[in-house]
């Protein structure tokens, strides 16, 4: 999905903002078998329901390949066309499971369905470029999966689990992806009602303040609240909504108030005093923040946040880890593979105005 929809960068637009931190992931994030490590760090998984150490996310392989794609890098898209096909691609239903181990192997048979609709996203968009017949087919294997089997009430939701055949209840708003719903309605997956629908339940979704809800139960039909908001989903529920023509007055507020009065984001707010929950900022925050502000046309803005990110990017081309966004740990060295593909994406759309 993510997150521009231009494909061409004039060349001589372009300055290096890009190759330090591609290189750094291609580098120090990457497994043996070529997929994609969520941490720089070993470490044995604890949660199955969390990805941990070198364990590889469907997410990372949709923002990489969205950045690929815009890119126009064919020959490194190829290689992770090949990885999802091994790898990722459900051979029975066509879901994308979301976690792998490190080897390459999966004991987890949900999806995710904004990570399937990225990499559909990132297929169409390259296979309509590149006029590649077989990336669209792809794309349209993952859209009819999720239109069957991602899908309850007449609404996507969540996730789908292929070992017990059931889907959820909810959809979160931070999942609601336009782009990827207007491809299912340019190739004939769905039709413009289930798109109306689903940009009916972000267009209501108008929280208490400057937040969105989290998720909407499609059988209860009601939204469903966190307490505390982590600010990377809401600033994807808000970027969505731009994507559909809504547009979200407050929560742009916010986060700009938030950042101009105190110089930075944080990862976590509470929902009810609009007051940091927790002391740590994240790249990837920082990432999506630079985008939106983008599609909202205020590059002064994504400038000023962009200025505070490249603080943590590790700046000296004799560090092993050149390029990357990486921080000391009470265990050593480590990094989040997201703190770093959300800032590459960013970057990549600020060479443009550079």
């Amino acid at each position: 999905m993510f997150f521009v929809t231009s494909m061409s960068v004039p060349a001589n637009a372009q300055t290096d903002l890009t190759t330090g931190t591609e290189n750094f992931i291609n580098s120090a994030l990457m497994n043996g078998n070529g997929t994609l490590a969520t941490y720089l760090v070993e470490q044995q998984s604890i949660d199955p329901d969390f990805a941990a150490g070198r364990e590889s996310l469907s997410e990372s392989m949709g923002l990489m390949m969205m950045y690929l794609a815009q890119k126009g890098d064919r020959v490194t898209f190829s290689k992770y066309y090949q990885e999802l096909k091994q790898y990722y691609l459900s051979k029975q239903t066509n879901i994308v499971y979301w976690k792998l181990s490190n080897d390459g192997n999966t004991h987890a048979t949900m999806n995710a369905i904004i990570d399937d609709w990225r990499i559909a996203d990132a297929l169409f968009m390259a296979g309509e470029a590149w006029n590649n017949k077989t990336y669209i087919q792809t794309a349209l294997d993952i859209s009819n999966a999720l239109n069957k089997y991602n899908q309850k009430q007449k609404h996507f939701v969540d996730f789908y689990d292929e070992q017990y055949k059931v889907n959820n209840d909810t959809i979160s708003l931070f999942y609601i992806d336009p782009v990827a719903l207007n491809y299912m309605v340019k190739y004939g997956v769905i039709d413009s009602t289930m798109y109306n629908r689903m940009v009916a339940v972000l267009r209501k979704s108008a929280g208490d303040g400057p937040f969105f809800p989290q998720n909407y139960n499609v059988r209860t039909k009601a939204y469903q609240y966190n307490d505390q908001v982590n600010l990377i989903e809401q600033i994807y529920t808000a970027y969505f909504r731009k994507q559909a023509g809504i547009n979200s007055p407050a929560f742009y507020s916010f986060l700009k108030k938030e950042f101009n009065t105190n110089g930075v984001i944080y990862g976590q707010y509470d929902r009810v005093t609009r007051q940091p929950a927790v002391d740590f900022e994240s790249n990837a925050v920082y990432g999506m923040t630079i985008l939106y502000a983008l599609q909202m046309n205020d590059v002064t803005f994504a400038k000023k946040v962009y200025k505070r990110m490249k603080e943590y990017e590790i700046a000296d081309v004799k560090n092993p880890y050149y390029g990357g966004y990486v921080v000391l740990t009470p265990t050593g060295y480590d990094t989040h593979i997201f703190d770093n593909l959300f800032p590459l994406l960013a970057k990549q759309q600020l060479e443009k105005l550079y």
